[in-house]
C-alpha cells in the first residue's frame, strides 16, 4: 500500500511538470505581443526603482553622555543628506515600534548633533528620509544602559 501512495505521488509530479514545461512556451510568446502597460506593471515598475536607489551613506556616527545625568547626543555626519531634517527615534526594544521624539536639521556639511533626555533600556535609532536619488534609511544608534 505504501508503495502505491510512492508511486502515484511520483507520477503526480511528472505529469504536472511535463505540462508545466508545455505550458511556458506559450506563455512566452504571448509576452512577445506588444501590450500596454496596466497599472500593476506600472506600480512593479516604481518599487524596482525604489529598490534600486542607494541609502544614504553615514561617513561619521558617534553616541555618548553628556556632563548632566539622563542627557546624551548622537553626533554624525551624512554627505548624501545635506540641510535636510532627520529624525531621532526610540523604542522600548530594538526590533519594536520606533516614534520619532526628535528632529534636527544637518548643516551644509550633512553634519549633526541631537542632544536628548532618555531612560535607562531605551532604543535610540537615526531615520534618514528618502530623497529623489537616495532611499529611506535607518541606522541603529544603541541602547541606554546604566555604567
Amino acid at each position: 500500500m505504501r508503495h502505491l501512495r510512492i508511486l502515484t505521488g511520483l507520477l503526480a509530479a511528472i505529469a504536472m511538470t511535463l505540462v508545466g514545461l508545455t505550458v511556458a512556451p506559450s506563455a512566452q510568446a504571448d509576452r512577445s505581443l506588444a501590450v500596454a502597460p496596466s497599472s500593476s506593471t506600472a506600480d512593479a515598475g516604481r518599487v524596482d526603482a525604489e529598490r534600486a536607489k542607494p541609502k544614504h551613506q553615514f561617513k561619521r556616527l558617534d553616541a555618548g553622555n553628556t556632563k548632566r545625568r539622563n542627557v546624551f547626543y548622537v553626533s554624525g555626519k551624512i554627505p548624501t543628506f545635506k540641510g535636510k531634517v532627520l529624525k531621532l527615534q526610540k523604542a522600548g526594544s530594538k526590533k519594536g515600534n520606533y516614534r520619532t521624539f526628535k528632529t534636527k536639521r544637518t548643516n551644509k556639511k550633512g553634519a549633526f548633533r541631537i542632544v536628548f533626555k532618555a531612560s535607562v533600556g531605551t532604543h535610540i535609532r537615526l531615520l534618514v528620509p528618502g530623497t529623489k536619488f537616495r532611499k529611506t534609511t535607518t541606522q541603529y544608534v544603541g541602547k541606554v544602559y546604566r555604567r
